[in-house]
């Protein structure tokens, strides 16, 4: 598959590991609607390989989401996910964004959605299914 988003400072991306869409992402968010944008891309990327899981490595992103930009963007990835996806996604706990505050917000609005911080262990989650 092997697409890229390079008009964004978040550069991603994206290849197909069996059943799962491996998403590696790298840079600096621009803001929420950057994100938002990311997110729609990954979607339509599983959509159009018909993949239901998706891993996103995020450990080597910077954000500056402040708390309602992170519930914004929970709400929107809830909004724009189909029921039947499964996210894991890895993130570096040095990291001062609240991952762990934006995994409460799409879990609590039906996202199947899951904070790693190891890679086997998210990629063993996205599979038990």
């Amino acid at each position: 598959m092997g697409l890229s988003g390079e008009r964004m400072a978040l550069q991603y991306t994206l290849t197909r590991d069996g059943d799962i869409l491996f998403v590696k992402v790298t840079g600096e968010d621009e803001g929420p609607g950057e994100v938002e944008t990311y997110i729609v891309a990954i979607m339509k990327a599983a959509v159009d390989e018909g993949l239901q899981r998706i891993l996103c490595d995020e450990t080597g992103i910077v954000t500056r989401l402040d708390t309602l930009e992170t519930f914004d963007i929970g709400t929107f990835l809830s909004r724009n996910t189909p029921p039947f996806f499964r996210i894991a996604i890895l993130y570096d706990p040095a990291t001062w964004f609240d991952f762990r505050f934006f995994e409460s917000v799409a879990v609590n609005r039906g996202t199947q959605l899951r904070i790693f911080t190891d890679f086997e262990t998210a990629r063993n989650w996205l599979l038990s299914v």
